[in-house]
């Protein structure tokens, strides 16, 4: 699992999936499943597709179909998870990267 503190992610927390959310102190299942219900959403809302393979490969090492639209996107290797004042979810953006 990926459990960092990263530059772009500076104000929350990165974990891989919804089993790393779980260890994170202060994340509770309930908050867990919210954010991993539909995580395509939120490679969907980061935007960065690529007409082919071939040109998302020349600069991501692993690249995955684009939901809900032709073309490819460059797979996450985890979440940037960001938690509000009320303790809901308030921001969650994929992390490319080792």
């Amino acid at each position: 699992w990926l459990f960092l503190i990263q530059p772009e992610c500076a104000d929350g927390v990165v974990v891989a999936d919804e089993a790393a959310c779980l260890r994170v102190a202060g994340f509770d299942r309930s908050f867990c499943a919210r954010a991993f219900a539909r995580p395509e959403e939120a490679i969907f809302r980061a935007g960065n597709v690529y007409a082919t393979l071939s040109d998302c490969q020349k600069r991501f090492t692993t690249c995955i179909d684009y939901p809900g639209a032709h073309g490819y996107t460059p797979k996450p290797s985890g979440f940037c998870l960001e938690r509000g004042a009320d303790g809901a979810l308030a921001s969650m953006r994929p992390v490319y990267g080792p």
